[in-house]
């Protein structure tokens, strides 16, 4: 528009001049009225102009008239206060040494003016700036100000203030609004305001904004600062219901720009201004500035929300850490409780079956010896299988006992001065037999050195030695079993080697598990419960010692071991207390 006026004038002062000076004399008319009137024909340039400077801010020659005008006033202010301390010095000096220098009131003032210019400068624009509204800024410190600051927090109330305050003291509006949209309600909600608004709003239907873009949209004009006036005119060239509203509403909150604050294409927020303090109004270099702050607040709000988001999300899943935890706590404490009714029902069950199955065996074992006459030979074979399972069921029970004792913290130890070899070779003959029979090679191989005495309970570790052994030649279908002790350092260690079915590399972590025991295992020998081992590791740690097994995989035979060491400060100190 401000184009269009300027060119309408320019082209209309230009052909009456040019007809009433150049064309008209060419046929013959030269009259001096007509070539005067051809040079008022500039008065329409002037007109035109006059109207695109007022009505379409042309060059904001009203902002250019009120800067020179406050311009002369500095000017003039301080020429008056250089003349008067001009004059007083020359009246001192004429006081004191009875006429005036002109050099010497010259050199002084010159002095004064040098140091005293621009703070004097700077106090009456300060004074202006503040009773007159101007809003003088420079635009790249403004830009690289907003740049900074709005990278410097991820705070969504910091930023909000430093965008309002910081466009209050910049451009001098009467206030200034920042409203957000919130995603839950659809509404933009006002989050800050800087100055004295017209009429308070705090919410705004999205919907209205929605009607207003999609509008202005089909003009390509939704991302444009709206500036009321020219919502007005162009509400008076469309005749638009819609555009009619929005300025109503813009005239009765005293907003003069909406800036709209977009992320791609989404409104995130907008920005109200109010009309200016001074008066005028906003210059194109206003709006240009006003734009690319737009474009950096949208950033730097997204971000926020993005990180208020993640905020509230992480308080979410606190509470529900806490809450889940609190609830694995209480099942914890029921899992506590019926851990400890299972080994407590186990513990009696246990010493209930022990007394009957002692007696049976009892039985069982002086018909056998004939204490109640000779047996007869049909008897005699299932009676001996009745035997073989009582003591299996006894085992069982001993296991049972056992782990509850393990477990509830109960099981005692009678710790004292061992020789592991006498002890292993004690548990040798007594297996020798049963190997024997089984078909295998049963090798025991002595220590080459003297293996100093252990701090062990006797009973417990004979059970482990006789558990490794006896897994050994149950395992092992044919081939050799061979025991070893030997010392190593400041430990010694017992282990059992056969050519039985060896283990899988997956299955040697799982076999001192509770009730684990190797694939097929059961195959070969139906009767284990998988207890054994589970056993022996509780009992071997209790000692400060370590077993392990290991194999070079199925059908390779395999190697179980246990560690001790020889000075055991610890079982020391127990069987020094035990005395």
């Amino acid at each position: 528009m401000q184009f269009l006026y300027s060119l309408s004038g320019l082209l209309l002062s230009s052909i009456i001049i040019l007809t009433t000076t150049q064309i008209l004399p060419q046929f013959g008319v030269i009259d001096i009225n007509v070539s005067r009137i051809g040079i008022t024909g500039i008065l329409f340039f002037i007109i035109f102009t006059a109207y695109a400077i007022l009505k379409y801010r042309l060059m904001d020659i009203r902002v250019i008239i009120r800067r020179s005008a406050v311009f002369t006033v500095i000017v003039a202010i301080i020429t008056s206060v250089y003349a008067l301390l001009a004059y007083l010095i020359s009246v001192f000096f004429q006081g004191i040494i009875g006429t005036q220098s002109i050099i010497l009131n010259g050199v002084i003032t010159a002095v004064l003016v040098a140091i005293g210019f621009e703070p004097l400068k700077k106090w009456l624009s300060e004074i202006t700036d503040r009773f007159l509204f101007k809003a003088e800024y420079h635009p790249q410190e403004v830009i690289a100000e907003f740049s900074d600051n709005l990278s410097a927090t991820l705070d969504l109330s910091v930023l909000a203030k430093f965008i309002t305050s910081r466009l209050h003291e910049v451009f001098k509006p009467q206030y200034v609004s920042l409203f957000l949209l919130n995603e839950k309600t659809k509404q933009y909600e006002r989050k800050i305001n800087v100055g004295k608004v017209v009429r308070k709003i705090d919410k705004i239907e999205q919907k209205l904004f929605n009607n207003i873009f999609n509008y202005l949209k089909k003009l390509k004009k939704e991302k444009e600062i709206f500036v009321r006036e020219e919502i007005n005119k162009l509400n008076e060239e469309l005749q638009n219901d819609i555009l009619e509203l929005f300025y109503e509403e813009l005239d009765k909150h005293g907003v003069n720009l909406v800036v709209p604050i977009y992320l791609q294409d989404k409104l995130v927020g907008i920005l109200f201004l109010g009309d200016k303090k001074s008066g005028d109004v906003y210059s194109l270099e206003d709006l240009r500035i006003l734009e690319i702050i737009s474009k950096q607040a949208a950033v730097a709000i997204q971000n926020s929300l993005l990180f208020e988001e993640q905020k509230q999300f992480a308080n979410k899943l606190k509470i529900e850490v806490a809450k889940a935890t609190k609830e694995l706590k209480e099942a914890n404490v029921q899992l506590k409780k019926l851990d400890k009714a299972k080994s407590e029902f186990i513990s009696i069950a246990s010493h209930q079956l022990r007394t009957p199955l002692t007696v049976i065996k009892g039985y069982i074992s002086m018909i056998n010896q004939g204490d109640y006459g000779k047996v007869p030979e049909k008897i005699a074979v299932p009676l001996s299988k009745a035997f073989q399972n009582t003591m299996r069921i006894i085992t069982l029970v001993e296991d049972l006992l056992n782990i509850s004792r393990i477990e509830s913290g109960r099981m005692k130890y009678e710790f004292e001065k061992i020789n592991l070899v006498d002890l292993v070779n004690e548990v040798f003959e007594e297996l020798a037999h049963h190997a024997k029979m089984a078909g295998l090679k049963f090798e025991l191989e002595k220590p080459k050195e003297k293996i100093p005495d252990l701090i062990l309970d006797r009973k417990k570790v004979r059970e482990v030695v006789m558990n490794l052994m006896d897994n050994s030649i149950k395992y092992t279908k044919k081939g050799f079993v061979k025991v070893k002790v030997e010392r190593e350092n400041n430990s010694v260690v017992y282990s059992v080697t056969d050519s039985g079915r060896g283990l899988a590399e997956e299955e040697i972590p799982m076999l001192f598990k509770k009730f684990s025991r190797a694939g097929g295992a059961q195959l070969v020998h139906t009767e284990g419960t998988g207890l054994g081992l589970f056993i022996a590791k509780q009992i071997i740690q209790k000692h400060g010692g370590e077993i392990w097994a290991a194999s070079e995989g199925k059908g390779k035979g395999s190697t179980f071991a246990i560690r001790f060491e020889i000075k055991n400060p610890k079982l020391a100190k127990e069987l020094k207390k035990k005395k």
